[in-house]
């Protein structure tokens, strides 16, 4: 999410605002992925098999993502983005009702919130250290001199110098989105632990059912408008 637009602008030569339209492919398979699975879990119950699908969509996503060059097409970078959208998609949203489906309501919110702290953390350690592993690889790629430069100095290079450039810069990112697929590898792997309970209804009926207590029986309207009276 974070490298496909520096790809855009610097590989493509393209605008920030094109770039930041071209992850709408992402962003649309994220959002369809999310409803659609919330409808299928609320349906069936069952929701251990969208970690597994989602998992695997984003390590092939990524894996493709890695072969990303020069001349590839915005059409095929864009269908890469949508099926890692799917995949993120199948996973962000369900591993929180399965953290959710798993603890006692009193811990609701501290499970929720813990399921939201992790996430972030792993943003930012998956973002610092996909960095330095893309900075490592640009700089043994060109020196020194040519790392620093930025996306308009880049536009401006003579052509043969800005194709060296734009190289050496789909080739670092193809080791980011390499490592990223290793780590989609794994989340697979682990998603295959994840325990399936039975889903409940609403977090009040298992609040009722753990402390025995009994649902309320249905009001008699006629009664209740004799103690109105």
């Amino acid at each position: 999410m974070t490298y496909f637009p520096v790809y855009l602008q610097v590989v493509r030569g393209e605008s920030p605002t094109a770039s930041g339209l071209q992850m709408l492919p992402m962003m649309g398979g994220m959002l369809i992925a999310s409803v659609v699975s919330g409808n299928l879990i609320s349906r069936t119950g069952r929701y251990k098999v969208f970690p597994l699908l989602g998992t695997f969509a984003m390590t092939i996503g990524l894996f493709l993502l890695s072969r990303l060059d020069a001349s590839s097409s915005v059409v095929g970078a864009s269908a890469l983005m949508l099926l890692l959208g799917v995949g993120l998609g199948l996973v962000m949203q369900v591993l929180v009702i399965a953290v959710q489906n798993d603890v006692d309501p009193r811990d609701l919110g501290v499970a929720t919130s813990g399921a939201t702290m992790f996430r972030l953390i792993g943003g930012s350690v998956g973002t610092a250290a996909l960095g330095a592993v893309f900075a490592a690889g640009l700089s043994a790629r060109l020196g020194a001199a040519m790392h620093g430069l930025d996306a308009h100095t880049i536009l401006r290079l003579p052509p043969a110098q800005r194709a060296v450039y734009s190289d050496a810069f789909a080739q670092s990112l193809a080791v980011v989105f390499l490592v990223a697929a290793v780590v989609g590898s794994l989340a697979f792997a682990l998603a295959w632990f994840i325990p399936e309970r039975p889903l409940r209804s609403t977090v009040a009926a298992a609040a009722r059912h753990e402390s025995g207590e009994l649902a309320m029986p249905p009001l008699d309207p006629d009664t209740e408008s004799g103690r109105a009276v």
